[in-house]
């Protein structure tokens, strides 16, 4: 079953932009048709569809989480205060450092840590802390494959309490030497199944964690998990929406000329759009070598004779390994540090 969409003809003749919500199976879409113009005539139309699905279940789980917290009257004032600034705060950075605060002030603690996880990679990434740690948290290294408390609770999907850092199987030894904090409370960010980090929340002196406190920092960590996702989904939609621009804007510059150079031109421009660079260049292949035919970026560096030397020279496949390789298998190569 779906939802039935009356779509304004005239609308897109005029060269204005049609959406409308629709749901599709009990999933829910935003239909987009953009009429692509040439020369003030209707060339073709655009059409694209984005699954809002995930973010309306996220928006009912954070009213339903809501709703549970208004009847814990002592604690329901903190916990609003922190959702409240975290939705204001514009940059990511302000949100992780406003929640390490709040958390650490709201508990007594003496430190909080926060720490993501990308799933794709399975990497950690301290990220924010408060307190006096002696040294810069985002700077930790972590060995791969080393007891966290980040990774333990992630695993476990549930709160972690450590009462000692230098006795348990949940911290490497090598970090608990580092730690400030001798007990520490740890508490895992995830929301719709997607596993985004951990919030730990540590003392100086032995302290012993109450069930109520494991209460209120799981619900503090499930709806900043919340937040967090809704916020990915948001910067997911804005990179697809510019993509969908750039690619927009790519059509009409590759339809205002026949010149070779302008297009190139032109696609390197609407490129930084979508990949920004320093350096770029377009290639192409002349017999047995490539050789630059436009770039952007490379007459920062070096002198003007390096420039045009590096402008004019060919590179033989054969003995270049990474055109060798793409050349071969007609797939991108990424050198991720040179």
């Amino acid at each position: 079953g779906g939802t039935a969409v009356s779509i304004s003809a005239e609308e897109l003749l005029k060269g204005q932009m049609f959406q409308s919500p629709i749901e599709v199976n009990g999933r829910y879409l935003i239909l987009r048709l953009e009429p692509i113009t040439n020369q003030n005539d209707i060339a073709g139309v655009l059409c694209s569809l984005q699954d809002v699905t995930t973010e309306r279940r996220i928006l009912e789980e954070m009213r339903e989480m809501n709703q549970l917290l208004q009847s814990q009257i002592l604690f329901s004032t903190t916990l609003n205060e922190i959702t409240n600034e975290a939705i204001r705060t514009a940059s990511t950075e302000g949100l992780y450092n406003m929640l390490t605060e709040k958390m650490a002030h709201l508990f007594a603690a003496d430190h909080c840590f926060l720490t993501l996880w990308d799933e794709e990679t399975q990497t950690l990434m301290p990220t924010s802390a408060s307190g006096d740690l002696g040294f810069n948290y985002p700077d930790l290294e972590i060995i791969p494959g080393e007891p966290t408390i980040t990774t333990s609770v992630l695993r476990l999907e549930k709160p972690v309490i450590i009462e000692d850092v230098y006795n348990t199987p949940y911290l490497s030894k090598r970090l608990a030497e580092i730690s400030p904090s001798v007990s520490m409370l740890g508490v895992p960010l995830i929301a719709l199944q997607q596993k985004m980090g951990a919030i730990l929340i540590g003392h100086r002196k032995p302290h012993h964690f109450n069930e109520e406190e494991v209460q209120w920092a799981e619900q503090i960590a499930g709806q900043m998990a919340l937040i967090l996702a809704r916020n990915k989904l948001l910067a997911s939609e804005r990179e697809q929406r510019l993509t969908t621009e750039a690619l927009h804007q790519l059509s009409e510059h590759l339809n205002e000329s026949l010149d070779i150079q302008t297009i190139y031109a032109h696609l390197l421009d609407d490129l930084s759009t979508l990949v920004p660079y320093d350096v770029a260049n377009i290639m192409v292949v002349e017999g047995d070598s490539v050789r630059i035919v436009q770039e952007r970026g490379r007459e920062k560096f070096g002198s003007d004779d390096e420039y045009k030397a590096y402008m004019q020279m060919a590179l033989p496949i054969a003995e270049t390994a990474t055109f060798k390789q793409m050349w071969q298998t007609k797939e991108p190569f990424m050198i991720p540090d040179v």
